[in-house]
């Protein structure tokens, strides 16, 4: 038998896997002091990485837009 007449199954196919520019990510970093974030959290009233989510996608959403000029560093 040929190796020419077998058909190869499995191991990595062309054009296949995630295509270029798509896990372009952005790091944000946040910070607050433990006093502002205790209070967010009793407001919040649940998870705060859920919070955290939130502010991120409004930061996002806004353009940036809604960080005073003296928060930003």
């Amino acid at each position: 038998m040929s190796m020419k007449n077998v058909e190869r199954r499995g191991g990595a196919r062309k054009g296949t896997g995630p295509k270029k520019g798509s896990g372009r990510m952005t790091k944000i970093c946040i910070s607050v002091d433990s006093a502002n974030w205790q209070t967010a959290l009793s407001r919040w009233q649940d998870k705060g990485s859920r919070l955290v989510d939130r502010l991120v996608w409004r930061y996002i959403d806004s353009n940036g837009k809604i960080l005073k000029p003296e928060a930003m560093i």
